[in-house]
């Protein structure tokens, strides 16, 4: 039976349950919508119905279809213009506004605006407190502004804000106070406009509006949740401030200091980072008269209300005697990952630093278990420090290293530890699921994109130790791509990134330097490693293209495979045109970027190279022939013209193969390959082997043409 229901969870089978389920209920929601609207009689439509329909309504909403919503408000309309008892409330007009901020329709804010200044001119026309505007509509409507086009739409979501706060201080509107709700919806407006922004200014005063908006919270009387934190959270994660990880740390300090019950109560442990796509729904009687948002906890024993209509917060309790507020200030995941993203934002050595010891502190201290997003930000901090765009005024590139190498051994620990503690089979099917991987809840595996990570802050450590490391990693992600069970099989298979990665950081090894002949033999061995890891990322990816346990879909995606590219081999160009010392030859290795160059072809039309060479590869072709000629005699440049006979053979040769190359390159611009064109860099490699053969006539005719 266990059997039976893994592969029912499995990728293949949960993908097709899921489409089959989706593709029913939107049928089924068509034909009863369908039935609502055109079957039943007008003008015989009672308040049952209504409930009726607005459960559809809500369910459209919930797929951004707002036609559909305002085709049942337009029936329920229809059927009071024929004398029907029934009467609507602003809940469904709130209904429809959400309808409109959750879809891609343009102009989709202006409607929903249109939708709530109607409701209150009803209002003011009927005195009917049922249509009057409530916490939730303006809610929604701010919810649609900042939707629709956050740059933008947070000015009008501010001036909304600002009506709502007016109306209920003077009066207006005495039931609209201003929720933890509300403010979170802004909270998250200020966070998007930020993130589309690169004005640091414009930054810095929305950081400012809404933290001045958040500390109005206790002038207001209104209970902090533990969404508007992450909300504020996430404003100083995204303004990139260098104090922004210590800001939300902060505060989530703050949090579990007015956390004082017990932990047993988890709620919305998998809850998304703003109260939008929370579960909500709506207690009260049928004719709308109490508007009481309310939250689903996860025991099922019971509901907790966070505001009413008139702005209230009397303190609640759990079925455990918990108070509500103390379980909406527990932190949870979200609230952790936020100061994790900001580490990973602010690329200073200090935040790389936080982010290791929060995530080592959050299972044993705080009691919660960091998942795959927590160790992939904590891991991006470690390559942003290490950058050389970071905001450090000191190299920390070794530190960095040993810190994302110590990320990646707790990440180790905890894919043991909660792979162990997942006895459930649904909670083992997020391990097997390979769509599972990229979700932002899903439990901590050592993946591939943590390897990579890790991989790109040790290339930019630039030694051998470092490259070492690199080898021994990119070793464990082989193995690990081949397991056959455990919490790590299939998760590891790497790819051209991966590879990519170790030939750079062999490109810009640091050698120690002896002597010249000793500085000769590293860069040989160098170029050789190079071309080794180059063929070895062929045979890997012929070996992948025909595992069965490789993913079938992912086969015709060029970047998932290990196929080498254009970085590939230019990285491995470069390390032999770097082993041609002055002096020293080189035709041997000369030879072999020019093989190399002509295999790129040769690849390409075979179908086997995504990209042909470009004017990059037969660039360092050139400069490896120029390089691998002897050397101009300095003594003797002086008699110019007349030391032609200094020339050898192995010269001409050097300089008669940098013309065929150039040659080559104009052809196949003719023949339509666009990123052949010569540069100035072809060219000065060019006048560098011509100068080294004492040609003199032609070097001052390829400068004339140029």
């Amino acid at each position: 039976e266990k059997k039976h229901i893994v592969e029912l969870f499995s990728s293949e089978s949960s993908s097709e349950s899921a489409t089959w389920v989706a593709k029913n209920e939107s049928t089924w929601l068509e034909e009863v919508t369908d039935n609502f609207v055109n079957q039943r009689p007008m003008g015989a439509l009672t308040m049952a119905d209504v409930q009726e329909a607005r459960s559809l309504m809500h369910a459209w909403a919930k797929r951004g279809e707002p036609l559909q919503v305002e085709l049942l408000l337009k029936r329920i309309i229809d059927d009071q213009n024929c004398g029907s008892d029934v009467f609507l409330s602003t809940r469904h007009y709130s209904i429809a506004m959400d309808g409109w901020a959750k879809s891609d329709y343009e102009g989709s804010a202006e409607r929903a605006q249109e939708i709530h200044d109607n409701i209150k001119k009803m209002h003011e026309e009927t005195q009917n407190s049922a249509l009057a505007p409530s916490v939730i509509s303006y809610s929604t409507l701010i919810s649609a502004w900042i939707r629709q086009d956050p740059s933008r739409g947070i000015e009008q979501a501010e001036r909304t804000f600002e009506e709502m706060k007016e109306a209920w201080l003077n009066g207006t509107y005495p039931l609209v106070k201003p929720d933890a709700s509300t403010i979170s919806q802004l909270l998250n407006g200020y966070g998007k406009a930020i993130a589309l922004s690169n004005d640091l200014d414009y930054c810095n005063r929305q950081v400012e509006r809404a933290q001045k908006l958040f500390d109005y919270m206790t002038e207001w009387n209104i209970t902090k949740t533990v969404f508007c934190y992450g909300a504020i959270q996430n404003v100083y994660a995204q303004s990139q401030l260098i104090d922004a990880p210590f800001r939300a740390m902060k505060l989530l300090d703050d949090m579990m200091n007015e956390t004082t019950t017990a932990t047993k109560f988890q709620a919305f442990d998998e809850a998304e980072d703003n109260s939008e796509n929370i579960d909500i729904y709506w207690k009260g009687n049928i004719n709308g008269d109490d508007d009481t948002l309310m939250f689903k906890d996860t025991s099922g024993d019971s509901n907790a209300s966070t505001s009413d209509r008139n702005g209230s917060h009397d303190e609640k309790y759990d079925s455990d005697g918990d108070t509500i507020s103390n379980i909406f200030l527990r932190p949870t995941i979200v609230n952790f990952n936020s100061v994790l993203n900001a580490c990973a934002k602010s690329a200073t050595f200090e935040s790389c630093r936080l982010a290791r010891d929060l995530l080592e502190l959050m299972p044993s201290k705080y009691g919660v278990e960091p998942v795959q997003l927590s160790f992939m930000m904590a891991l991006q901090a470690c390559v942003a420090c290490s950058s050389p765009r970071s905001k450090n005024k000191t190299d920390h590139s070794h530190e960095c290293a040993e810190i994302a190498m110590d990320i990646l051994h707790e990440l180790e620990r905890a894919a043991e530890r909660q792979w162990q503690s997942r006895s459930s089979v649904n909670q083992i099917s997020l391990y097997t699921d390979h769509s599972n991987f990229q979700h932002k809840n899903a439990p901590a595996r050592v993946t591939r994109d943590a390897y990579n990570k890790v991989l790109a802050v040790l290339a930019r450590v630039s030694n051998l130790e470092s490259i070492t490391k690199m080898e021994e990693l990119v070793k464990q992600m082989e193995e690990k791509a081949f397991s056959s069970g455990g919490s790590q099989s299939g998760v590891a298979i790497p790819n051209r990134r991966t590879y990519n990665s170790v030939l750079n950081a062999i490109v810009h090894l640091k050698l120690p330097y002896t002597d010249k002949w000793a500085m000769k033999a590293q860069k040989r061995q160098m170029a050789e490693k190079g071309a080794t890891l180059l063929n070895h990322m062929w045979n890997m990816s012929t070996l992948f293209n025909t595992t069965d346990g490789y993913p079938d879909e992912k086969k015709d995606d060029w970047y998932l495979w290990i196929k080498p590219d254009s970085y590939s081999y230019t990285s491995v160009l470069r390390l032999y045109q770097k082993s041609i010392l002055h002096g020293d030859g080189g035709t041997e290795a000369a030879q072999r970027v020019d093989d190399l160059v002509r295999e790129m072809e040769t690849f390409y039309d075979q179908g086997k190279l995504e990209n042909p060479p470009d004017v990059v590869h037969y660039t360092i072709a050139i400069a490896a022939w120029a390089q691998s000629a002897s050397p101009v005699d300095k003594s003797s440049r002086h008699r110019g013209r007349k030391n032609q006979s200094h020339r050898d053979e192995k010269t001409s040769t050097s300089v008669h193969r940098c013309a065929q190359i150039l040659s080559h390159m104009m052809e196949r611009h003719k023949a339509g390959y666009d990123n052949c064109v010569p540069n100035a860099r072809t060219y000065n490699a060019y006048l560098d082997a011509l100068s080294r053969g004492y040609y003199f006539e032609e070097a001052e005719r390829v400068l004339y043409h140029l």
